[in-house]
């Protein structure tokens, strides 16, 4: 738990170098980035990518039990010695709906159909 809140200290400085070194891409942030427990980091983070309109959300469900079940399903062996369920922490966690600008549910779907249905949403916009 400590190493994770200690790596949250880096996140914003990575978000602002990732994208002022590359364009023109996809990135892809992963678990955690975003989810500050330091408004400070939070606000610097959504300043970054607040210039990007194309911010997406990867869920495998509306439905936040359900995505937790999933995730947990992913992981069955997670390790014994943490006490602290990191996925239901980032699942309730406010900073991934307030920074992206379209979620895709992915559940049911293969990788090709959750691929389509971003380009959808973002040829939409």
């Amino acid at each position: 738990m400590a190493l994770t809140l200690y790596w949250q200290l880096f996140d914003a400085y990575s978000v602002e170098r990732v994208l002022a070194e590359h364009d023109r891409c996809i990135f892809d942030f992963g678990a955690g980035v975003g989810i500050s427990e330091s408004r400070e980091q939070f606000t610097r983070v959504q300043r970054a990518l607040a210039a990007y309109r194309n911010v997406v959300l990867l869920l495998p469900s509306p439905d936040v039990a359900e995505s937790l079940r999933i995730l947990r399903q992913r992981d069955a062996d997670p390790p014994s010695d943490l006490n602290f369920d990191f996925n239901a922490h980032f699942l309730h966690h406010h900073g991934y709906t307030d920074l992206a600008q379209f979620t895709v549910y992915t559940a049911g779907h293969s990788p090709q159909a959750t691929c389509d249905e971003i380009l959808r949403m973002i040829e939409e916009e």
